[in-house]
């Protein structure tokens, strides 16, 4: 089957990387899923992806857009590219060259997203951070201010990749109305469900949680969720 892998932010729209990602640049965001979708087609025009390489694969993504970041900081501020300032570093004054080399080693694309896709039936989950690191997810990620509350209740639910959807789904909503404690973090919330592709010429599934679905998840939210304490006397 062919491999299947695109960021899940490709089917949302700027609407919805805007409320995903409401803290980071949007504009930002837009560069690095496109740096992502290109360097993904010079490697899969190169050799067919599969489960050796597919993380090799979403590295050198993080690689390219670093490197696309680094040579925009470098023409502005010495007006070459960052090529240039490689080969020649002796024809600029050394504090130059280690005041730009710092810049670069602090980068901050002020962009994250999520990788999500298929090879054949196996599903594989990516994170590109802001400094372009891309670190291959086992269960589950989040990304954005409010990660750092849904990724610990995702642990606290003991989410596996072999639960069901529906638990998957509870767990998912009320990882995601924690974190919405978070500065910049919304209300509104979007599920989709991606599956891979019945055919190699098809593309991954996708269904969205209908209304009914979204109040239902929402119910069992307020149900089982986590409550405030009240009236302890010790």
């Amino acid at each position: 089957m062919q491999p299947k892998l695109r960021s899940v932010l490709n089917f949302l729209g700027p609407q919805g990387i805007g409320q995903l990602l409401s803290r980071v640049d949007v504009a930002r965001t837009d560069e690095l899923i496109a740096t992502c979708q290109q360097t993904l087609g010079e490697f899969q025009a190169a050799k067919e992806l599969d489960r050796n390489n597919v993380f090799d694969a979403m590295k050198a993504c993080g690689y390219a857009f670093r490197e696309k970041l680094a040579d925009e900081l470098v023409r502005k501020k010495l007006s070459v590219s960052y090529e240039y300032l490689r080969q020649n570093k002796g024809k600029f004054p050394s504090a130059t060259v280690y005041e730009t080399y710092t810049q670069i080693g602090q980068i901050d694309s002020e962009a994250e997203i999520i990788v999500a896709g298929f090879i054949e039936e196996t599903a594989y989950l990516f994170v590109v951070q802001r400094d372009c690191t891309v670190y291959n997810r086992q269960l589950f990620a989040a990304i954005g201010t409010g990660a750092t509350i849904a990724e610990p209740a995702l642990f606290q639910r003991k989410q596996r990749r072999v639960e069901s959807i529906d638990v998957t789904l509870c767990n998912v909503y009320e990882a995601k109305k924690l974190g919405e404690i978070a500065d910049g973090v919304g209300e509104r919330t979007t599920i989709l469900v991606i599956t891979p592709p019945s055919d190699p010429s098809e593309a991954i599934g996708m269904k969205k949680v209908n209304v009914e679905g979204m109040k239902y998840l929402d119910e069992v939210y307020k149900q089982f969720g986590q409550k405030p304490l009240s009236n302890i006397d010790f």
